[in-house]
């Protein structure tokens, strides 16, 4: 998974992440309402998002983020993820922002080397 991967709402979260906003503050930074935010992270905004280009600049995606991208995709909750990996919403909390090593995220999303989630 690239940059050139990811939508431009995957690309405004990362960001949002990185820089450690809420929706709420980069809403308030972009000049749209906190539902508008949400729509834009879930690729369904309907508005111009020209002015999104700075924003949304990132050169690369780190592991943890690939993984965090790749259960947004997947559609499935902590509960499930806890579930299907036999591991606490804790450490995947730990292991999706970074602070832990996230290979076994990796392994279980099949994102060992650039491949894509299915």
């Amino acid at each position: 998974m690239t940059v050139n991967d990811l939508s431009i709402g995957e690309r405004v979260y990362l960001s949002r992440r990185r820089h450690s906003l809420t929706q709420r503050d980069v809403a308030g930074i972009l000049g749209i309402t906190r539902r508008q935010m949400q729509e834009l992270e879930s690729n369904r905004f309907k508005g111009s998002m020209t002015y999104l280009d700075t924003f949304a600049r990132i050169a690369a995606i780190h592991d943890h983020e690939r993984c965090v991208i790749a259960r947004r995709r997947s559609g499935k909750s902590m509960s499930e993820m806890e579930a299907g990996t036999g591991m606490s919403r804790q450490w995947i909390y730990e292991m999706e922002t970074g602070r832990e090593h996230c290979g076994a995220l990796l392994n279980y999303w099949g994102l060992v080397g650039d491949g894509l989630p299915v």
